[in-house]
């Protein structure tokens, strides 16, 4: 069985990663219903910065595959000639195309636009009306500021645009060009799948939903992957698994009903106590309602690669060790000689099973057997009191 979490604003069981916490106001969202605010738009081939607009593709030659969306490369090869040609390749999905001669004034994205103006009438298409849209809505901007008594002139690109346009098409065309009959392309045909400029990507920041505090922000540098600004619920809330009752304690028999919650704190530097509370639903039974887990202080330098290893195994709960080394058998036979008035006497089911540095293993039974069950959990901390629901899975 496996833990998932919910987010007040859906059913969707989520990881703690796609959770956050606020410090103001100890709401607890995700990105469904944090308000978000655009930080970088750029290209993830070149890095380039893009400003805000309604561009979404790279200006400069960095080409994606049009199958597979994958880096296209450019190489050369000889011909039987013995004269060289470019060769744009893909090596997602293996495609590869050859260019023509490309004039030395000319761009690699511009030679590319205009070989898919060419060789796809969809695009073609596409073209085609986004230049008479654009003309369109010049001539509205034009007839609605002389109607506000302002008069202002199209500029001499648009103009020549304008005359050629008229000159060169019948009025009944130009009447049906916003609802023309459909171009005689074949569907099925497949079309020349060129590659085109690379699709930009975006970068975003995400606010509270409740109070409207930053959350997250990210570094405006594309290259880097860093966060000026993070509030990450794993940093605030303790990781939780589910496992059989018998792993955590050897005594018990096995038994699928007879489960452990195994909580692991998140702060591994620093010296917190982090208070639980419990509320199964009707299908659980929790014997240990509250408890804490005690996180001790390890910013003390270690002397030796050894001891920072002997402190790292103190934060391991016991039923993941292993006696591979000797460091792990001598933790765990420290941990089963302090506890061995404990396994003289019967297990308590009211009790805690294990505990130590940072992590605490308490019982769970089910009840009823379903698909899920509920548990509503309170973490209080000396900075955050944070309520979550989580859902075991089966």
């Amino acid at each position: 069985m496996r833990v998932k979490w919910l987010c007040s604003c859906s059913d969707s069981p989520k990881s703690l990663l796609e959770l956050n916490v606020c410090g103001q106001c100890q709401c607890v969202s995700c990105h469904l219903c944090q308000r978000p605010e655009l930080s970088v738009k750029y290209c993830p081939g070149c890095f380039k910065k893009y400003e805000l607009g309604d561009q979404t593709r790279c200006s400069r030659n960095c080409l994606e595959c049009g199958m597979c969306e994958s880096q296209v490369i450019l190489t050369s090869s000889k011909d039987k000639v013995g004269s060289r040609r470019l060769i744009l390749k893909c090596h997602g999905c293996g495609w590869d195309y050859k260019l023509k001669t490309i004039d030395t004034t000319q761009s690699l994205t511009s030679y590319v636009n205009e070989l898919r103006g060419y060789q796809d009438k969809y695009h073609a298409r596409f073209r085609e009306l986004q230049k008479f849209y654009s003309l369109k809505r010049k001539l509205q901007d034009l007839d609605m500021s002389s109607k506000m008594g302002k008069i202002d002139t199209l500029d001499e690109t648009t103009s020549h645009e304008l005359v050629a346009e008229l000159s060169g098409r019948k009025i009944f065309e130009l009447i049906n060009e916003e609802r023309p009959s459909p171009p005689t392309l074949e569907m099925n045909a497949p079309v020349a799948s060129l590659p085109r400029g690379r699709r930009l990507k975006a970068r975003y920041n995400f606010k509270c939903p409740s109070c409207d505090t930053w959350l997250t922000k990210c570094y405006p540098d594309p290259r880097s992957s860093r966060f000026l600004l993070e509030s990450c619920a794993l940093q605030t809330i303790p990781e939780l698994r589910i496992i059989p009752l018998s792993q955590a304690h050897s005594i018990e028999p096995q038994d699928a009903n007879k489960l452990a919650l195994a909580f692991c704190s998140a702060f591994q530097s620093n010296s917190r106590t982090t208070d639980i509370s419990l509320i199964g639903s009707a299908t659980i039974y929790l014997p240990v309602p509250q408890f804490t887990i005690q996180s001790l202080d390890s910013l003390a330098p270690a002397l030796s690669p050894t001891e920072n290893l002997s402190q790292f195994i103190t934060r391991i709960p016991t039923y993941l060790l292993s006696s591979e080394l000797d460091l792990v058998e001598n933790e765990r036979v420290r941990r089963t000689k302090s506890r061995a008035e404990c396994k003289l006497r019967n297990f308590q089911n009211s009790e805690v099973i294990d505990q130590g540095n940072g992590w605490t293993i308490v019982p769970i039974h089910i009840l009823e057997s379903k698909d899920y069950h509920n548990i509503q959990l309170i973490f209080t901390t000396p900075d955050h009191r944070v309520s979550l629901r989580a859902v075991i899975c089966s």
